[in-house]
């Protein structure tokens, strides 16, 4: 067996009893979507930072890359954005079908990096997206 494979399935699994968790705290607290993306914000950006600033300390980056500091910095955004809105999502959905949804991020992925980066996919593997898709509209609109 792969090793990736076995990473792969524990943060599958550690990652689904967190949305447990966040469903969870979504029903029990009353916490809107402001807050909970401005509580994530500072810590990751601080941590970001001290990041940038390591890599570059320790000699991890010959030279500081203003476009790389700065993509960093927005991935940063976009996860804290995005995972804002989950926790949004989960306090009016159920959590299995919010977190069925969020999977798609993976056929959207496929989309982008189609368009972006030229990535090619067989008819196995489009097929399968369609399908992801079509059983998560079942879900969430039946």
């Amino acid at each position: 067996m792969v090793d990736w494979i076995i990473y792969a399935v524990a943060g599958m699994v550690l990652y689904s009893i967190a949305n447990i968790v966040w469903k969870y705290l979504s029903n029990s607290y009353t916490i809107s979507m402001i807050g909970i993306t401005e509580g994530l914000a500072v810590p990751v950006l601080v941590a970001l930072a001290v990041f940038v600033v390591l890599m570059f300390a320790t000699k991890q980056v010959s030279s500081i890359n203003p476009v790389f500091v700065v993509l960093l910095f927005l991935v940063a955004a976009l996860s804290i954005a995005g995972f804002g809105l989950f926790f949004y999502s989960l306090k009016f959905g159920k959590v299995a079908v919010v977190t069925a949804v969020m999977s798609l991020s993976t056929a959207v992925v496929a989309v982008l990096s189609f368009i972006f980066l030229g990535d090619r996919f067989s008819w196995r593997e489009l097929l399968a997206m369609t399908l992801a898709i079509a059983s998560v509209l079942v879900l969430a609109l039946f």
